[in-house]
């Protein structure tokens, strides 16, 4: 069996001859190879000669970004369009659409400026690639200027993306194809960096990840407007891809239960997989979605969009759900095959030692018994620092033991010529077996052997019918001690706001229940008004932020924490707690206000990622901290000068990638050689960033998220 008929087939749930393992190379191989540090035995190997040498399948889903056939054909990046091979369309603008290109380029970044010229106005948008992306082996450009800046920007695209005539371009896919040949599958991407939906598509290709949210509430009917121009070019994308060669379609990706938090998910982004879903489906086609992300919040919305298989799937140490939790919900169900399993952070001597890995497998290995619908993998990518021995490890195991699971919890039935044959030998051999007791066996044997699977199937069944027994019980325990706890009452204001958090009930009664109001409502315009009418009435302008608007602020942050509120609502709540701050400066008697602390925050060089970083500034200023925010691709030199020109209690340092971790370290390394290593606490958070690493790089704290993040720095501060 071939490495692509295998892959297949175990999304088909079809039962195969071992575990398929698919490890994603591109970005450690583009790192390693720039920097001459590829494996002795593979010096001068492309990332698939080297799988190949390894006897790995080929990892053929995320497009080559950074190796089109021409440059010109990531010129529109900035808005999503593509002339790539992993892309099956091609397209033409309209003639009234004018397109001025120019390149910014300087020793530190390559960038390309391309405005476009329209009747109803022009955008602009500025991306390309940084010293350190090309270093770290990056392949998609970043985005430095989105091309929505504000809401008239809406009306030009949706002219742009409305007369955008689209037409079948194949012929590079298929060479790409016939390329790869029988050791792995040809995965073409639907869309601009796999947008899920239009609405999707807006979020991650025309606005900056924090902008987006907030547009998202200001500006509904622009939004509609340009949605309405995107369905019509998903409509003629879905019919190219329908009609096709590919076997396999990479519809999705990136989602996450924070990113596209399950409320936003079910609403903007499972219709269009369905739709996608049924037309690729008629066609014969299979359809992968690439979540990479925190998926806790969304294991039952995922398998409603109908996909067939979910890829860089990152379990526990990296995300929240373990292996264990991955295969019953999504594969032992028969939901959808998964694709990874392998969290990359245990490909690092920094965040993992290789106990720690052999454990991980150990338990890997009994978690997806019998194996069905599973193919091995990193989720999501090799990192550039990656032991690539690690690697080599993890595809022995899975060659021995790959295969023994699957011999394990196959049924090779015996033919009805043979359990015949049988019959007849056991009669011959046995005089006491007469022809008649030898055909009842017989007869009994085929009954057994027709049953066997359906018996699995059923232990199977009973198996997470008790594991959910298990979990209804504990919910109900949880609900009795709920409704025996004493009625809630109304919490006292404590003078000392610098103490434990507050409790603060919705339905609090007293002097700042309006200003309290409009701070978990988000309503930015409704809280000026009220406090302007507040000072009026002689209120005491650091009361309504000490009893006021940091309790509101300590609400949404614990909201956030237990997932009941999400990103949209923290950031507008943090919004217009901000605004009625900046107008209440002038009133404060000291001219500033206290605060808990003083924290400089940036992510780190090389990495262009903000979210996380801006939802720890925005919950960090809610709860009274100064926040000084350095922004992206900071490099080590400014924040040594920051420190030492700001003095904060507290550096916070995010990175989403694990390629720009090591920059954490040198950061850290070069405070200690400043002689400043002492007067500061470091914080490190991020997705690929754990404790183990947080200690190795002797960093003073680490935070999983914004929540955690709050309750690590006001420790701190305390201690």
């Amino acid at each position: 069996m071939t490495h692509k008929e295998r892959i297949l087939k175990v999304i088909r749930g079809e039962r195969v001859d071992k575990i398929p393992y698919v490890p994603r190379l591109d970005l450690w191989h583009n790192a390693n190879a720039r920097a001459g540090t590829l494996p002795s035995r593979h010096q001068g190997r492309s990332a698939d000669e080297i799988a190949r040498a390894e006897g790995w399948a080929l990892h053929k889903i995320v497009a080559e970004y950074d190796k089109p056939a021409k440059p010109e054909d990531t010129v529109h990046r900035g808005i999503g369009l593509f002339r790539l091979k992993e892309y099956l369309f091609d397209f033409e603008f309209s003639n009234d659409v004018e397109i001025a290109i120019k390149s910014e380029s300087n020793p530190e970044e390559d960038m390309t400026r391309v405005t476009y010229r329209t009747p109803l106005g022009q955008v602009e948008t500025v991306h390309g690639y940084t010293k350190e992306m090309k270093q770290a082996g990056a392949s998609c450009s970043w985005v430095k200027e989105n091309v929505i800046k504000g809401p008239d920007d809406y009306k030009v695209l949706a002219h742009i993306f409305g007369n955008l005539k689209l037409t079948p371009a194949y012929e590079a896919y298929q060479a790409w194809q016939t390329g790869i040949g029988e050791d792995g599958v040809a995965v073409p991407t639907a869309m601009s960096l796999v947008a899920s939906s239009p609405m999707h598509y807006i979020q991650k290709t025309f606005l900056d990840a924090t902008e987006f949210y907030l547009h998202y509430g200001d500006y509904p009917n622009e939004m509609g407007l340009l949605t309405e121009s995107l369905e019509q070019f998903y409509d003629q994308v879905l019919a190219i891809l329908v009609a096709s060669p590919a076997e396999m379609i990479f519809w999705s990706a990136n989602v996450d239960e924070m990113v596209t938090h399950p409320p936003y998910f079910k609403k903007e982004i499972m219709p269009w997989c369905q739709k996608a879903a049924d037309a690729l489906h008629a066609a014969g086609k299979l359809m992968l979605m690439h979540p990479d992300g925190e998926n806790k919040g969304l294991m039952d919305l995922i398998p409603q969009c109908r996909i067939d298989v979910a890829e860089a799937v990152a379990p526990y140490p990296m995300t929240k759900v373990t292996i264990d939790e991955y295969y019953d919900r999504w594969c032992r169900s028969e939901k959808l095959t998964l694709w990874g399993g392998i969290p990359e952070s245990l490909l690092l001597e920094k965040s993992a030692s290789f106990d720690d890995l052999k454990a991980y497998l150990d338990n890997m290995f009994k978690a997806i018994h019998p194996g069905k619908r599973f193919i091995a993998g990193i989720g999501d990518t090799s990192p550039p620092e990656s032991d690539f021995e690690r690697l080599v490890y993890i595809g022995d195991r899975f060659e021995k033991e790959g295969r023994r699971i699957m011999a394990a919890g196959g049924f090779r039935p015996l033919s009805e010529q043979q359990i015949t044959t049988a019959v007849s030998r056991s009669s011959e051999k046995d005089p006491n077996v007469s022809l008649q007791v030898a055909e009842v066996m017989g007869g009994i044997a085929r009954q057994l052997l027709a049953s066997a699977d359906a018996i699995s199937q059923t232990l199977g069944d009973l198996s997470n019918s008790f594991k959910r027994l298990a979990e209804i019980g504990q919910e109900v325990e949880n609900v009795d001690e709920l409704e025996q706890r004493p009625p809630r009452i109304t919490p006292v204001i404590k003078e000392k706001p610098d103490e434990a958090p507050r409790k603060i009930q919705e339905e609090y009664a007293g002097p700042f229940e309006i200003i309290m109001k409009d701070v978990l409502s988000g309503d930015d315009k409704k809280i000026l008004d009220d406090v302007r009418e507040m000072l009026e009435n002689s209120i005491d302008p650091e009361q309504l932020i000490n009893e006021g608007m940091l309790p509101a602020m300590e609400v949404i942050g614990g909201k956030f924490k237990d997932g009941t509120v999400f990103i949209p609502e923290v950031l507008k709540s943090a919004r217009a707690m901000n605004m009625a701050v900046e107008f209440l400066e002038p009133y404060l008697s000291s001219g500033e206000r206290k605060n808990r602390g003083k924290v400089l925050i940036g992510t780190v060089k090389g990495d262009m990622h903000d979210i996380g970083k801006n939802m720890v500034m925005a919950m960090l200023k809610g709860v009274g901290f100064e926040i000084i925010d350095l922004g992206v691709n900071v490099p080590v030199n400014d924040y040594i000068s920051n420190v030492r020109e700001h003095q904060p209690d507290i550096l916070g340092l995010s990175a989403l990638l694990t390629t720009t971790m090591p920059e954490m370290e040198k950061i850290i390394l070069a405070l200690r050689e400043a002689g400043l290593r002492n007067k500061i606490k470091v914080i490190v958070g991020g997705a690929p960033v754990n404790q183990k690493f947080a200690t190795s790089i002797g960093a003073d704290g680490y935070a999983a998220d914004a929540g955690e993040a709050v309750e690590v720095a006001k420790g701190i501060v305390k201690s």
